[in-house]
């Protein structure tokens, strides 16, 4: 099997960001905000400043937590047949987190999004096989925003059988959340062994964190429900403006929360999230681009250097405000080099607007993206059946190959066959009469009304119903 692949760094240039990481967490450390943190490293050794909350981690620290930090890792699903393994190779995809508009499928207008949003793009993704991880999509804009987060769990557990991944803002909402799982799985103790459910950290550039953010996930330290690592610097404004510069920050700080959690909790499964952006100089705008990928490219293979497995967001945002050229060359070129650069997960669909904006007709129109990037990933075999030497031996000059049998038997393994775009002549287009939009919306609306997610058992919904009230009365009052 021959497998396109993309090489950015040699060895000798991730052994460079390695050592330059290494000297900054040893000089200036990781601002980490928390007390329990800062205990965590004390009881180890390191230096620890109270004063501005950080600590400062040697060398030997970093690569004793390498060595705990696993490389593959379960991800269970309340469906069995939909659990997965992060590391073993394959690409997973998890849908895109939270934005706060969405453009209504009937009218075609941009509003703000709701719970009844949310519910549709989780059954949409319960019906899209491309996806195999669940991360609300949207922000339920009409529920209490003391509540959000815990709705947007509810409406998880109800309403997917595939893995989830979330956050929790507020140390009060973890009771609740640990409730949910009571029911779902039982008992939380099963969570270790059943991981259903991700946990998203976001450090801050440069080098610090968030301290009530980072206690939450650390009272989840026991269960170790695998950890989503994203760090979002913006080159030029909170990390260096060359490139390089931002690479080896956001490598220095993913080493530094690493140790955290395994100190924590040796063992504890994270993918690293790796992304990174520019400042647009001209508008003050957060931008993507070529640069965006160059540097995320460069931190997947040191994720590779870790092995850790790694997700990538290229494929997961477009500035373009709607549907059009830019939004479908912004997804194609993210997904591709992220690919080609042989990562673990891809966080998609895409949104638009800059992360503000969700379209289930630009989710439907991106599963060509995802199917077309998939078969690019997998090559082509350079084997003696592949090859066919006596074939075109055979045939000489004869271009006669439709007629073989060989191509029926095999076309369909070699070809992708468009699933939304049909080849079709002029006049078939004109006769059809529907844009790639129109086309796409059709799609969406059959897949919703063609497919019903799997229902919960009723005195499980029964108790996530009652967790949700009595969170509702605590965090909503």
């Amino acid at each position: 099997m021959v497998v396109p692949k993309f090489a950015m760094l040699c060895k000798e240039e991730m052994d460079l960001i390695h050592s330059r990481s290494l000297e900054i967490l040893q000089k200036a450390g990781v601002q980490f905000n928390s007390e329990r943190a800062l205990d965590i490293f004390e009881d180890v050794g390191c230096p620890v400043n109270r004063d501005d909350m950080s600590a400062k981690i040697p060398p030997k620290i970093v690569e004793q937590c390498l060595k705990t930090l696993p490389s593959r890792f379960a991800k269970a699903a309340r469906d069995p047949q939909k659990s997965f393994v992060c590391g073993d190779g394959d690409i997973f995809y998890t849908s895109v987190s939270l934005p706060s508009y969405i453009r209504d499928l009937e009218t075609r207008t941009r509003r703000l999004s709701t719970l009844e949003d949310l519910i549709q793009c989780a059954n949409l993704v319960e019906a899209m096989d491309e996806i195999q991880e669940w991360c609300p999509m949207v922000l339920p804009n009409d529920i209490d925003p003391r509540m959000r987060l815990m709705k947007s769990c509810h409406v998880s557990f109800m309403h997917t059988t595939k893995h989830i991944m979330g956050a929790i803002e507020q140390a009060a909402e973890t009771p609740f959340f640990l409730e949910m799982i009571d029911a779902v799985l039982g008992h939380r103790d099963e969570l270790k062994e059943n991981p259903i459910l991700t946990l998203v950290i976001e450090p801050m550039s440069p080098l610090t964190n968030d301290g009530k953010l980072v206690d939450n996930l650390l009272a989840w330290s026991n269960y170790q429900p695998p950890i989503f690592m994203q760090v979002l610097p913006l080159a030029g404004a909170t990390s260096p403006v060359t490139l390089s510069g931002t690479v080896l920050q956001e490598n220095a700080s993913f080493l530094g929360n690493m140790v955290l959690y395994q100190l924590a909790s040796p063992g504890w499964p994270i993918i690293w999230g790796t992304a990174g952006g520019v400042l647009d100089m001209r508008s003050g705008q957060y931008a993507g681009g070529p640069e965006a990928m160059l540097m995320t490219l460069a931190l997947v293979e040191m994720a590779k250097y870790y092995h850790v497995p790694c997700a990538t967001f290229g494929a997961s945002s477009s500035e373009s405000k709607g549907i059009g050229y830019q939004s479908g060359m912004e997804s194609m070129f993210g997904q591709v080099l992220s690919v080609l650069g042989q990562v673990d997960n891809i966080v998609w669909p895409t949104d638009l607007d800059g992360f503000a904006l969700m379209d289930l007709a630009h989710v439907m129109l991106g599963k060509e993206v995802v199917r077309q990037a998939g078969r690019l990933r997998i090559g082509m075999q350079l084997d003696d059946e592949h090859l066919m030497t006596d074939l075109i031996v055979k045939m000489k000059f004869n271009g006669e190959y439709l007629g073989d049998l060989s191509t029926k038997q095999l076309f369909r393994k070699e070809y992708l066959l468009p699933d939304l775009f049909p080849r079709e002549t002029f006049e078939q287009w004109e006769a059809r009469g529907q844009s790639e939009e129109e086309m796409a919306v059709l799609k969406v609306k059959e897949l919703l009304d063609n497919h019903k997610p799997e229902p919960l058992d009723p005195e499980i919904v029964k108790e996530l119903d009652r967790v949700y009230a009595s969170a509702e009365k605590i965090l909503g009052g």
